[in-house]
C-alpha cells in the first residue's frame, strides 16, 4: 500500500493526495537491487538522490529541500520525506528517488501527488472539510447568487468550493445550489443562481 506510481491518465498508477501549499509528510518503501522482497535499510536518503518536479515542467525539476529518513526501526525499509509548502504548489508533484552512486544499492522509486483545496490545485475542493454535512443559518440578506453566514470558517478562502448547498425552510426550501467561490474575510459564499434572494435567517446545509 505504500508504493505509489504516477501517470496522469493511466488508471494503473495511483497518486496520493495532499493539500496544496502546505507542508506534508509522505511515506514510501525502498527495495534493494536484489529484488522486491528485500528492503533497503540505510538510515537516510540524501537530498541529492531525491528529485521533485512540479506539474511535469522540466525546468522545475530540482533536488528536494529535505532528506528522507528511516521511519522507524520496526518498519524496516519504510522512509519518510517531508515536503515543504513551497514544494506543494502545483496540481501534481512527481518525485523520483534514485540511487546516484555508481554501485547502486536500492531500486528507483516514483511517487505521484495530486493536490487539493486551492484554486490552483488539481482538485479545488478542500478534502479536509470536517464532516459530510454541516448546518448553518445565514446572517445577512444577500442576492440570488450570494450567501453570507458569520459562522463559516474564516481561516482560508475557497474552503467550501465545489460543495452543494441544500436550503431548508422559507422561499428556498429544498432548493439546491453549488458553491463556486468563498471569501473568508466576509464569510460570503458565491453560489449558482437560485430563484429568490437569500434572506437573513435562512437555514441551509453544506454537503
Amino acid at each position: 500500500m505504500f508504493r505509489h506510481f504516477f501517470a496522469k491518465e493511466d488508471k494503473l498508477f495511483n497518486p496520493i493526495q495532499r493539500k496544496y501549499g502546505e507542508q506534508t509528510d509522505i511515506f514510501f518503501p525502498l527495495y534493494t537491487q536484489s529484488g522486491n522482497d528485500t528492503f533497503y535499510e540505510a538510515s537516510s536518503i540524501a537530498t541529492g538522490d531525491i528529485y521533485i518536479s512540479i506539474d511535469g515542467v522540466t525546468d522545475s525539476v530540482k533536488n528536494s529541500n529535505n532528506a528522507a529518513s528511516k521511519y522507524s526501526n520496526i518498519m524496516i525499509g519504510i522512509y519518510k520525506l517531508t515536503l515543504d509548502a513551497s514544494e506543494m504548489t502545483g496540481q501534481s508533484i512527481q518525485i523520483r528517488i534514485e540511487d546516484t552512486d555508481a554501485a547502486k544499492v536500492y531500486k528507483d522509486t516514483f511517487i505521484g501527488i495530486e493536490t487539493y483545496g486551492h484554486d490552483n490545485a488539481r482538485h479545488r475542493m478542500d478534502m479536509d472539510f470536517p464532516t459530510m454535512a454541516l448546518n448553518f443559518t445565514s446572517t445577512a440578506a444577500t442576492t440570488t447568487t450570494t450567501l453570507q453566514c458569520s459562522s463559516l470558517d474564516t481561516s482560508a478562502d475557497d474552503r467550501y468550493i465545489d460543495r452543494a448547498i441544500i436550503f431548508k425552510g422559507g422561499n428556498l426550501d429544498n432548493r439546491v445550489a453549488f458553491i463556486e467561490d468563498y471569501t473568508a474575510s466576509t464569510t460570503t459564499l458565491t453560489i449558482t443562481q437560485v430563484h429568490s434572494t437569500v434572506a437573513s435567517g435562512q437555514e441551509f446545509f453544506i454537503l
